[in-house]
């Protein structure tokens, strides 16, 4: 059998082309030191912020017990029905707030039937349940309101009634 030999410009001219592509050795090691070196930058980053190191949270403000935030955690429900005389309210602008506080915590509105329904945190405190009506012109004039005071013990329903003045 005879063996297939190759021209010979064809062999010298593989010759030089593996000689001029020839790899260099550690030819990788400044790709993997700098993905070394962004690792590292990251891992420090990540460590320094407050949510993963645990500094600066407050524990009182403990977002997996909030039911608005949570929906596993235990909650309240205030629920209620806006009236005007013996009619529900539609669009009654409806707002719920801690007794010692000013500010409204929650704001919703009535639905058709003059329902509106919120989850609170699970516990004993006192809520404020506000609602207002504003008159067909809507500057102002014939607002009607009612207010009333809620308490919630722990995990529980709680009905409200709210008759407009």
């Amino acid at each position: 059998m005879r063996k297939k030999t190759r021209p010979m410009a064809a062999a010298a001219a593989m010759m030089t082309m593996n000689k001029s592509h020839r790899a260099l050795p550690f030819a990788w090691l400044p790709a993997v030191a700098c993905m070394v070196a962004g690792l590292c930058l990251l891992l420090v980053m990540v460590a320094a912020m407050p949510s993963f190191a645990g500094e600066g949270k407050d524990p009182t403000k403990d977002p997996t017990k909030d039911p608005t935030k949570n929906p596993k955690a235990p909650y309240a429900l205030i629920e209620g029905t806006v009236w005007e005389g013996t009619q529900p309210v539609y669009g009654a602008r409806v707002k719920i707030r801690r007794s010692e506080k000013k500010k409204a915590g929650w704001e919703m509105t009535s639905d058709r039937r003059g329902e509106f329904a919120q989850r609170v945190a699970a516990g004993k405190a006192d809520y404020v349940v506000s609602a207002e009506l504003l008159a067909a012109g809507g500057k102002g004039k014939g607002v009607r309101t009612a207010e009333v005071t809620i308490h919630v013990n722990a995990e529980e329903r709680v009905d409200a009634s709210l008759h407009l003045n």
